[in-house]
């Protein structure tokens, strides 16, 4: 997964997806009721899961049939995903906070290596189908879904529906007519336009789309809505061109040429490496954290935190671990 990318600036947008993914682990802690904490998460999660989705769907569009490796990369993605949630329950458990063994269950990144071991295990068929047919087909399973009574413990399997759309866009994408777009100076104001508005929403908006992330994360059935359930499949399906706007904003002000001082540290080489291991230290992290709340302010400690999360991101870039993340 994630071994190659076709330019400079997919792979920086990656870089920006692994810092969005280790920061969103860092929120879900005691301050998370906190609104600086609430933004950070809602911002992270309205990229993380989708555009992971599609840039691997990216990458397996470009995969060789009969490929050798192929069978070696699902088997690692479910390997990954096992061993990941084993450590973090352990650690959990040593610290005295409740533990789910559920297989399917988990609402946190841990799905993400679920999905993309089943992604990557479609992915040959929807390399050799009609795309255009399987995304609009996925797009109505991904509505669909959301009369069906919620499930916690099969949360990742509606994960799986919710954000196919994007993997199979991935199959789609032609970065030749995305640069000749983005080099456009209407959209490059427009960009500006969006990602400014986005950001307003996210920062001051009082709860509303906060307490619409199961419905964005496909954890919440359109009942959940109470009064405007009618508008649950609306709601869904807007949900899919917003988020490709938003990230195609975002991907527009990316450099398009190497940063040598910032590709030094490795974050869009090894992603994998990065998230994975975030997952893991955030939990000491979070302990070290709320012990220091005892003695020093709030917003000290929130700071304090998130610039734990952002040493993090490069000193685990940093450290070599290629012999075990890309094997």
């Amino acid at each position: 997964m994630f071994k190659h990318y076709k330019d400079h600036r997919t792979g920086y947008f990656m870089a920006i997806l692994v810092i969005c993914a280790v920061l969103d682990n860092f929120t879900h802690t005691s301050y998370n009721g906190s609104h600086m904490m609430r933004s950070i998460q809602l911002a992270s999660i309205l990229l993380i899961f989708p555009m992971l989705s599609l840039l691997l769907g990216q990458q397996e569009a470009e995969r060789k049939d009969g490929d050798p490796a192929f069978l070696k990369d699902v088997v690692t993605a479910f390997i990954l995903y096992l061993g990941l949630k084993s450590v973090r329950n352990l650690a959990l458990a040593a610290m005295g906070s409740k533990v789910d063994w559920m297989l399917l269950s988990d609402q946190t990144q841990l799905s993400f290596y679920f999905m993309a071991g089943v992604y990557m295990l479609i992915g040959p068929f929807i390399r050799k189908g009609n795309k255009r047919l399987l995304l609009g087909l996925s797009i109505a399973l991904a509505v669909l879904i959301g009369f069906l009574p919620f499930n916690g413990q099969l949360f990742c399997a509606f994960r799986i529906i919710h954000y196919l759309p994007f993997f199979i866009m991935g199959f789609m994408v032609d970065l030749e007519v995305v640069e000749k777009v983005i080099r456009n100076y209407f959209w490059f104001l427009f960009s500006m336009i969006v990602l400014f508005t986005a950001g307003m929403l996210i920062y001051w908006e009082k709860g509303t789309l906060y307490k619409l992330r199961p419905l964005i994360q496909g954890a919440m059935n359109y009942a959940a809505l109470g009064k405007y359930t009618a508008f649950g499949p609306i709601l869904r399906l807007g949900y899919y061109p917003v988020i490709l706007l938003i990230a195609l904003a975002a991907y527009t002000f990316l450099p398009g040429r190497r940063v040598h001082r910032f590709e030094r540290w490795h974050i869009s080489d090894r992603p994998l490496q990065i998230m994975y291991l975030s997952s893991i230290l955030y939990l000491p992290a979070r302990k070290l954290c709320e012990a220091a709340a005892a003695v020093l302010p709030g917003g000290v400690c929130k700071i304090l935190y998130l610039g734990i999360a952002m040493v993090l991101c490069f000193v685990l870039g940093f450290i070599n671990l290629d012999f075990i993340f890309k094997r």
